[in-house]
């Protein structure tokens, strides 16, 4: 089986293995976020929705940046 690095994944699944790769539990990111427990492991598998401004704390948190591109195709 061949591991995926951060970048080749979904972003849920990118912040649950960054949060894991700085060592910190979910109860931590959670009370960063204004979340509980269950909230954030939600957004970690997926099964909430992700605002914008979420999304930026959340890679505040992380140590990430997270940038949005648009252009014309």
């Amino acid at each position: 089986m061949q591991v995926k690095s951060f970048f080749e994944t979904d972003i849920p699944t990118t912040f649950l293995l960054r949060r894991k790769a700085l060592k910190l539990n979910q109860n931590d990111v959670a009370k960063k976020l204004g979340l509980s427990t269950m909230g954030l492991s939600h957004l970690e598998t997926g099964g909430r929705g992700l605002k914008l401004t979420m999304l930026e704390k959340w890679a505040n948190v992380l140590d990430l940046e997270v940038y949005i591109e648009v252009k014309p195709k």
